[in-house]
């Protein structure tokens, strides 16, 4: 799963905008996510949260004014997951209770 994360180099893809990210990584991810996530949840969060980091190295690559900045990259992209939670597919498996558990 490393590899093909890796493989897709989003680092280096600034041309493309967030729902095309999701586009190109949602299908491998929703398979992980059937398959690993009935054995192996936690494992599975925490590889899937490396891709939220990778995202946060995008948009600190995309958008300048977040260069330099790993907090402001993952507070903005805290603030694109709380505004579109259905964009990314993993944003539902890892963060779904904390949605839940903050409405009680």
């Amino acid at each position: 799963m490393s590899q093909a994360i890796r493989s897709l180099s989003l680092n280096r893809s600034t041309s493309l905008t967030l729902p095309e990210l999701a586009r190109r990584l949602n299908p491998m991810v929703r398979g992980w996510v059937n398959y690993y996530g009935a054995f192996y949840p936690e494992p599975l969060k925490r590889f899937l949260i490396r891709i939220d980091l990778r995202l946060g190295g995008w948009a600190r690559n995309k958008y300048k004014r977040l260069r330099g900045h790993k907090r402001r990259s993952w507070a903005w992209l805290k603030r694109c997951r709380d505004s579109l939670p259905q964009l990314f597919a993993h944003w539902d498996f890892c963060f779904a209770e904390r949605r839940t558990r903050g409405a009680v």
